[in-house]
């Protein structure tokens, strides 16, 4: 118990330094490293940083939806955060300002009724964004909405995407992600901003994401000539098929895409 004091002592004299500078810092990055010490709340009064441009929470124990869900950060352009409920991420980026360049996601909480708002939300409010984490069900109206964010975030870079394909048309998990890999396909070839060349699919619950049939992946290859080289990380390791891989090799020797990994760590690199 009296290790656990210490090391409040140790937090609390940190944040109320942090605190100290508040009209100043910019930048705010907080990762715990301490496993036998998981914070029931931030000591930290986050309001107090109207003039942060940079917030990454790195710690998926601490709890942090009660002060996030009524800030208003009016010049944040990077938000990194390992959970948060997508009515929270809605609540930020309409209170942003327009200028973030990057949201990045490790999980939220899956609310299909807010799908269409948080697609909307982007595309109305984040014009600038570069680096995206997407949650969505594969429904035909998320994806018209999808398209849209395609079509004004003309700056997007790196999009990492969470689809779940459960609810989608077909009888069996695997005509769902069939069907939610070609819907995908398509909008990404009739849509995709000329910058984008980062595809990433979330290892989260990927059993549900969509699926590209050999045909939908190659077709997809053949309209991406003369675009920028795209890399595709993925944990899906049904492309380690014979066809698949020849296939994926043939358009890597042909600069079509530029990498297609199974590694999702580094592919901020």
């Amino acid at each position: 118990m009296e290790n656990r004091d210490k090391i409040d002592d140790v937090y609390g004299e940190i944040f109320l330094a942090l605190e100290g500078k508040a009209d100043t810092l910019v930048h705010f990055i907080t990762s715990f490293q301490d496993n036998d010490y998981i914070l029931g709340f931030i000591p930290i009064k986050f309001s107090k940083f109207y003039n942060l441009k940079t917030l990454i929470i790195n710690d998926s124990y601490v709890e942090y939806e009660r002060q996030l869900k009524h800030l208003s950060y009016q010049n944040l352009e990077v938000f990194q955060i390992d959970f948060i409920k997508t009515s929270t991420l809605i609540y930020i980026i309409n209170n942003s300002g327009g200028n973030l360049s990057k949201i990045i996601v490790g999980g939220c909480s899956y609310n299909g009724d807010e799908d269409l708002i948080i697609i909307r939300t982007i595309h109305e409010k984040c014009p600038l964004i570069e680096y995206l984490t997407l949650t969505f069900s594969s429904s035909d109206e998320n994806f018209m909405e999808f398209e849209k964010l395609l079509n004004t975030c003309q700056k997007l870079k790196t999009l990492i995407l969470n689809i779940d394909a459960f609810l989608s048309e077909g009888h069996s998990i695997a005509e769902k992600r069939l069907l939610s890999g070609e819907k995908l396909s398509k909008a990404l070839i009739r849509s995709a901003p000329f910058n984008l060349r980062r595809l990433v699919f979330n290892g989260i619950n990927h059993d549900y994401g969509p699926r590209f049939s050999f045909k939908t992946l190659k077709d997809f290859f053949e309209n991406w000539k003369g675009r920028t080289s795209l890399s595709i990380f993925t944990p899906d390791r049904h492309y380690k098929a014979k066809e698949y891989d020849e296939m994926i090799s043939g358009y890597l020797n042909d600069g079509v895409i530029k990498d297609f990994s199974y590694n999702l760590i580094n592919y901020f690199m």
